[in-house]
């Protein structure tokens, strides 16, 4: 086998060595630097939940989870707009988009189920008369299982 060189190039360079990928690179830590100040600027229950999703053209586009906090945030864009001016960002509008993330809740628990010892008997009567690889078999015995 043979061997090959290893050679690193960090991401910057590589990055700005084409127009296009540069001017990427450029927006993509502009976004970022806003999303600081974004989050610098608003309430704490409001912090951890928006996120700056573009800029374009003055301006600035905003995601939240809920209708309910897309219209905090509208209450609230003006001193929004002036801590972005302060900063030296020239912001003259916003666009408020409710984004809901199901990546962002745990998922449900299981529903509890309980059958009584006579249920049980029931079901496991009625998986002996079945053949032990029968889906409806492995069903009831995962359905016994899961109420215990």
């Amino acid at each position: 086998m043979g061997t090959f060189p290893l050679a690193s190039t960090p991401l910057k360079k590589i990055l700005g060595s084409a127009q296009a990928l540069a001017h990427l690179h450029d927006h993509a830590g502009r976004l970022v630097r806003l999303q600081k100040t974004v989050a610098k600027a608003l309430p704490p229950a409001m912090r951890e939940v928006v996120r700056v999703a573009n800029l374009q053209e003055g301006v600035l586009t905003l995601h939240v989870p809920s209708p309910a906090l897309a219209t905090r945030l509208k209450l609230s864009q003006e001193s929004l707009r002036a801590t972005l001016l302060a900063t030296g960002e020239n912001i003259h509008d916003f666009k408020i988009k409710v984004r809901v993330d199901s990546g962002d809740r745990p998922p449900a628990p299981p529903p509890q189920r309980h059958i009584g010892e006579q249920g049980r008997r029931a079901l496991q009567t009625l998986r002996e008369h079945m053949k032990a690889d029968d889906p409806l078999a492995r069903a009831l015995k995962k359905m016994e299982d899961d109420s215990a």
